[in-house]
C-alpha cells in the first residue's frame, strides 16, 4: 500500500550566473534532485555542459541520469560514498576543487563534510523542498500492513502526524538518517538495513521474516 506523506515543492534559486563558475563535477544524491535540476535549467533556457563529469549515489539516480550522458555511480549509497566516488574518479585534488551539488533543502551534510576531508568543496544548490502532507484515504480495511517502510525524515513527520500508530505494524527505516528522525519523533524502529537502498531494505525485511 503506497501512501504519500510528503509532497515535493520546487524552489527557484537564481542560477543565471551558474556556469560562470568552474566546477570539476556535478553530484546528485537522489533522482528527484536530478529531475528538479533539469526542470530548473529548462526554465532558465540553460543546459548542462558536457565537459563536467556527473556522479550519482545509486542505481535509481543513475537510471534517470543515464539517458543524458555518462554517469559515475557511487559504490556505497550514502553521502560519504558519493564523495568517495568523486574523489576516486580524480585520484588527486583537481585544478578546480568545487563540486556542484543540486539537492533537497533537507539534504544531509555528509557529502560536503566528506569532500572537505579530501580538500574539496561542494557548492550546495537547494532546488526543492520536501514537506509533510496529509495522506489521502487509507485502505486499511483491505490490508493491515505488517511493516511500515519509511524512507526519509520528511516522510516520518507526515507519518507521525497523520497515521501513527498502525496496530502491530513494525517500522523499518531506509538508513541511519531516517532512523534518527524516527527516534526523534518517538517512533520505535524495528529494522534498518546494513546499507541504504531499496533492494537492501527488501532483503532485510525478508530475512527478518524468515
Amino acid at each position: 500500500i503506497h501512501i504519500p506523506t510528503v509532497e515535493l515543492n520546487p524552489l527557484e534559486p537564481n542560477i543565471q550566473q551558474l556556469w560562470e563558475k568552474t566546477y570539476c563535477a556535478l553530484a546528485f544524491s537522489s533522482q528527484n534532485a536530478w529531475t528538479f535540476f533539469l526542470e530548473l535549467l529548462n526554465k532558465n533556457d540553460m543546459e548542462i555542459p558536457n565537459s563536467i563529469p556527473r556522479f550519482s549515489i545509486g542505481p535509481a539516480t543513475t537510471e534517470v541520469m543515464a539517458p543524458f550522458g555518462p554517469v559515475v555511480q557511487a559504490k556505497v549509497r550514502t553521502g560519504q560514498g558519493l564523495a568517495d566516488a568523486v574523489w576516486n574518479h580524480f585520484g588527486t585534488t583537481p585544478k578546480s576543487n568545487s563540486v556542484l551539488f543540486p539537492c533537497s533543502k533537507h539534504a544531509h551534510s555528509s557529502f560536503s563534510e566528506t569532500l572537505q576531508t579530501f580538500g574539496m568543496h561542494s557548492e550546495r544548490l537547494e532546488i526543492y523542498e520536501p514537506k509533510p502532507c496529509k495522506p489521502g484515504p487509507i485502505p486499511i480495511e483491505v490490508s493491515r500492513p505488517g511493516w511500515v517502510i519509511l524512507t526519509s525524515p520528511s516522510a516520518i513527520v507526515g507519518y507521525a502526524e497523520h497515521m501513527h500508530p498502525i496496530e502491530r505494524a513494525k517500522i523499518v527505516c531506509m538508513g541511519p538518517t531516517t532512523k534518527a528522525a524516527a527516534e526523534k519523533a518517538e517512533l520505535k524502529v524495528d529494522l534498518v538495513p546494513d546499507q541504504p537502498g531499496t533492494e537492501e531494505l527488501i532483503q532485510a525485511i525478508l530475512k527478518a521474516k524468515a
